[in-house]
């Protein structure tokens, strides 16, 4: 039987713990130690993202992978080839892109999805970005020029 990466499961009480629990904790104990950016740090990589995003768009939508290659958004557990062509179409490339998502972000994308609405919350998408994010080869946010 095939099984997809979210039902792991093991019948044997000492078997290793998925991967993904070492990461979350990996990411948590890197977000304690992380120290909040200045606001003139912020202010510049949001005019760098400001420049690609959608005309009257939200949600740090891209016109395009304007920050070098993609992530590899199928790492996002319920995410497969046609969403992540969906949501590449929508103008997610990136997992800081979903890292940064608030409530109505992710309300607003929810409704570009079609068949796939609900999908965002139901499988916690912004908590395995940000967790990706912080993983080594993820696309780091721009920089100002």
């Amino acid at each position: 039987m095939l099984r997809g990466r979210s039902d792991h499961r093991s019948d044997t009480p000492n078997a290793p713990r998925p991967r993904t629990d070492t990461v979350a904790q990996e990411a948590r104990a890197s977000a304690r130690t992380t120290r909040p950016l200045p606001a003139a740090e912020i202010h510049r990589r949001a005019e760098a993202i400001a420049k690609a995003r959608k005309p009257d768009d939200q949600a740090n939508l891209l016109t395009h992978a304007a920050f070098g290659e993609g992530d590899d958004l199928a790492q996002i557990v319920g995410v497969g080839p046609i969403l992540t062509e969906l949501l590449h179409e929508v103008g997610v490339f990136y997992f800081w892109q979903i890292a940064e998502w608030t409530d109505e972000d992710v309300a607003y994308v929810d409704e570009k999805l079609l068949h796939f609405k609900g999908r965002i919350e139901r499988d916690d998408w912004v908590g395995q970005a940000k967790e990706l994010a912080e993983m080594p080869g993820a696309a780091a946010r721009p920089e100002a020029d």
